[in-house]
């Protein structure tokens, strides 16, 4: 690492974690970026309610299953769960007699975004750190709030981006 002419962390929550995991060295804040939308895709319009979205990964640090209670709790919306993993079929036996939960596996790329524009927000359950969440700028891009756990470097993107909101409990969640 002496030899390194920058290091580079993604947000600045990842460089503090570094840094109190003991690495020495200085680090450059450079967040995620993505390139400008060329061609703004319509609005899913094949769901018939309104609906959150989940976008990624079916593990358990995701966070997902601590969103279904609050699902029974907000009937006025569904939440559409994009993605696969290791956990989908747990997550599918938690989900099960919940009608306003959806998995619809994995979509080609002009697929998720028009799922994102037809969304009311993005939901970010995790329940780990992640050193950034592509997710949600791919979400703000897209002109769609996302719904985050406080936890990570969510608050940091979230907060300065004034695209959404935080959570913590699942009281929290529902508000948002």
């Amino acid at each position: 690492l002496d030899g390194m002419d920058i290091i580079i962390a993604k947000s600045e929550f990842s460089r503090a974690k570094h840094a109190e995991f003991g690495l020495r060295h200085e680090m450059t804040v450079l967040p995620y970026f993505l390139p400008d939308v060329t061609k703004m895709v319509e609005p899913f319009a094949g769901h018939p309610r309104p609906y959150f979205l989940f976008v990624g990964r079916l593990e358990k640090i995701k966070g997902l299953q601590d969103v279904f209670p609050a699902m029974d709790r907000y009937p006025e919306a569904d939440l559409l769960i994009l993605g696969d993993g290791d956990y989908a079929g747990e997550l599918k036996r938690l989900a099960a007699g919940r009608p306003n939960i959806q998995f619809l596996g994995r979509k080609s790329p002009d697929e998720l975004d028009a799922y994102y524009r037809g969304a009311l927000g993005l939901i970010v359950p995790s329940i780990c750190y992640e050193t950034f969440g592509i997710i949600l700028i791919e979400s703000f891009r897209l002109g769609t709030p996302v719904i985050a756990r406080r936890l990570g470097p969510f608050p940091e993107i979230v907060e300065r981006a004034g695209g959404g909101a935080l959570f913590s409990t699942e009281a929290d969640l529902i508000a948002a």
